[in-house]
């Protein structure tokens, strides 16, 4: 890994960056989507220092070792950087759909306090 540019690190956080960025832009306007945002945000922060602290090491460990450890020890430890990606994938998507609700429940809000006009009311057609 001598020489090549650590992935988790830019790439992983940024995630986290971006969701507190999108909480922070939209709270005055959130009102009753603050929590789903406040959600997806605590949500990228922990799936982030999972990642740094417990499975980028891990991964890293595989790759440094590898030749100097018995072969039994590298598949145990891959095998557990599986499982915990596993669960980092699952915990991201309850992030996303925490996202997702914040949407939704912010448009909601919007359209029916008139801050916003739907498709079919712009366009001047009824059903």
């Amino acid at each position: 890994m001598d020489g090549e540019l650590p992935f988790f690190f830019p790439g992983n956080p940024l995630i986290f960056l971006v969701s507190l960025s999108a909480a922070i832009a939209a709270w005055r306007w959130a009102r009753q989507s603050r929590k789903w945002l406040v959600l997806s945000t605590v949500v990228g922060f922990g799936v982030s220092l999972v990642l740094i602290l417990y499975l980028a090491p891990l991964i890293w460990s595989i790759d440094r070792e590898a030749g100097h450890i018995p072969a039994a020890e590298i598949i145990a430890r891959a095998d557990a950087w599986k499982f915990g990606n596993r669960i980092r994938l699952i915990v991201e998507m309850f992030g996303f759909v925490c996202s997702v609700m914040a949407l939704r429940v912010w448009s909601a809000e919007a359209a029916e306090k008139g801050e916003i006009e739907t498709k079919l009311e712009a366009s001047g057609s009824s059903l």
